[in-house]
């Protein structure tokens, strides 16, 4: 278990480099036999150990606040697994720091699909209601990209925002046509979620009945029993 001493050790780590000699072990090692390889350390690349300090860091919670600057300039990393953890990290160290929100918002920009998704999801997550636009529209983008997996997680996120996801619904109701029965059936509970007006949702829930997944049918009952006698009546 790491104590409160392991933080500047943490935070140094944020910042290592491979030098050249690591990077020449690293090779060397990969090409050695096994048997040779075992009596040897194993090598640890700077990226990996990046990762796991912002990992580490964000286990101490806001007693890390002191690393919240070397965190923010860690979302420039090339590598985008440890945006990712930075991202997680900065959301936990420091939930109500303005500039840890202003660092995840311009994080909603980033090159990498999961690395916006994540920072939607914390911002989401640490942000007062009527500070959400910037994250749903971000979403909206996400359900667009060709990737199932990213457009169930973004489809769930929009879910729990709720109402104010309205914007997303035309590109939900999209969704349930998706060969994903994961993004049709998040789809489904967004749908409920966000509401938008009975008049607009029973009517593309409805549809959903016929899914061809028990588990989308089954969603698409519990959220029209949502919508109580609009439902009914649309039946």
């Amino acid at each position: 278990e790491m104590g409160a001493g392991a933080m500047p050790y943490l935070a140094s780590a944020l910042q290592a480099k491979d030098s050249h000699l690591d990077t020449l072990y690293l090779r060397l090692y990969k090409q050695l036999p096994d048997a040779f390889a075992k009596t040897l350390p194993t090598p640890l690349p700077a990226s990996q150990l990046r990762q796991q300090a912002a990992a580490g860091l964000a286990v101490f919670g806001p007693e890390a606040k002191a690393a919240v600057p070397l965190l923010i300039r860690a979302l420039q990393d090339p590598d985008s697994r440890l945006r990712m953890q930075v991202v997680s990290a900065l959301a936990v160290v420091a939930p109500d720091s303005a500039a840890v929100r202003t660092a995840l918002k311009n994080s909603l920009a980033d090159q990498d699909s999961w690395v916006r998704l994540l920072a939607a999801a914390r911002l989401r997550q640490i942000s007062p209601p009527d500070d959400l636009e910037l994250v749903v529209d971000t979403l909206v983008e996400l359900l667009a990209v060709p990737l199932p997996g990213l457009n169930a997680s973004a489809a769930r996120e929009l879910g729990q925002i709720g109402p104010r996801a309205k914007l997303a619904v035309p590109l939900l109701a999209r969704a349930l046509k998706h060969p994903s029965s994961q993004l049709r059936e998040n789809a489904v509970c967004a749908l409920a979620a966000i509401g938008e007006g009975s008049e607009v949702a029973v009517p593309i829930l409805l549809e959903a009945l016929d899914d061809t997944n028990h588990l989308v049918r089954l969603s698409t009952v519990q959220a029209l029993e949502k919508f109580g006698p609009a439902a009914r009546a649309a039946v």
